[in-house]
């Protein structure tokens, strides 16, 4: 990545973005959400107050609300078509979101405040700082995440400044706070990228494996150690004619008939093994198998169990 977060490689930044619909979804629920709010807040007012107090900017603000709204629904149900442009579109969007949440006091609304104190005012303000600040997790660019917020303090310290007697205090706490969220959102991003990156070379090297064993002639099957298939390759698919999600260990065993096996089995007894062999070949044959499994291959015994019924007895035909 460079300075700015933009990934060198550009199927990485493709990657990232990969799961479009769920990002449009999720974008969707916290708009509706957000709409919803503001429909029972200006009828919970109208209740409570006998009285529906909207500026003209409320307005302009709940009609970009139901725009963004039904341009999400929009986008959700035609995200192929404008999948090329969804950058585009996601910028758009963000617009949309920050005029809808930005504050334009004391310019507009200064004189609605004059019934409340102090006490009122600076309550009903950390409100208002925590719904906008709520909306940023519904901006798609991060860039945009740091940016806005900053130029919403300068537009509050121009008249600041201009009718505040300790402004500069005022400025100093102003330009910490600024500086420790770009940094804490730069930071944030940073690492949520980097981890992105050390997930992707994982999987990066696991479809590199996988490829391997897809393109080699031998038969590969991976399972966990309760004996759950995880993977197969193409050649136990061809061989079975089988795929990953419809067969069990348990089924692709059963259709294995054992017609010879090499090297021969004798140079692999041991003793235990032989103390409990009878003359009968049915018996001479399990123990012969049996004697494979644990001492040729570790073939675990779960394998032994599914042959169970092979061992207790004689072999039934077809086997050799």
């Amino acid at each position: 990545m460079n300075i700015l977060l933009q990934f060198k490689q550009k199927s990485h930044s493709e990657a990232y973005d990969h799961d479009l619909q769920l990002q449009v979804t999720k974008r969707l629920i916290m708009v509706v959400i957000w709409a919803l709010i503001q429909v029972f807040g200006t009828i919970a007012n109208l209740v409570t107050m006998k009285v529906m107090i909207m500026t003209a900017f409320d307005i302009s603000k709940m009609a970009t609300i139901f725009v963004l709204l039904a341009g999400l629904i929009v986008l959700r149900c035609k995200l192929q078509k404008v999948k090329k442009y969804l950058s585009k579109i996601n910028i758009v969007l963000d617009v949309c979101l920050i005029w809808a949440q930005f504050i334009l006091f004391p310019y507009v609304g200064k004189n609605g405040l004059d019934s409340f104190g102090k006490l009122g005012v600076f309550t009903l303000s950390w409100c208002v700082c925590l719904g906008c600040y709520s909306t940023y997790f519904a901006v798609a660019n991060w860039w945009l995440r740091a940016i806005v917020p900053i130029l919403q303090i300068i537009f509050f310290l121009v008249p600041t400044i201009q009718q505040e007697i300790l402004w500069p205090f005022i400025l100093v706490f102003a330009i910490e706070c600024m500086v420790i969220y770009v940094a804490f959102i730069y930071v944030y991003e940073l690492y949520q990228r980097k981890d992105f990156l050390e997930k992707r070379k994982v999987y990066e090297n696991y479809e590199a494996l996988m490829q391997i064993f897809d393109d080699i002639i031998q038969g590969v099957m991976i399972v966990d150690t309760n004996y759950n298939l995880i993977y197969s390759n193409r050649t136990i698919g061809s061989l079975f004619s089988y795929t990953q999600n419809t067969r069990s260990l348990e089924s692709l065993f059963s259709d294995i008939q054992v017609k010879s096996m090499t090297p021969r089995l004798e140079a692999f007894m041991t003793e235990p093994v032989q103390m409990f062999c009878e003359p009968e070949d049915s018996v001479t044959i399990s123990c012969y198998l049996s004697a494979y499994c644990k001492y040729m291959i570790g073939m675990p015994a779960y394998l032994e169990r599914l042959y169970g019924r092979y061992l207790e007895g004689p072999f039934p035909s077809g086997f050799t």
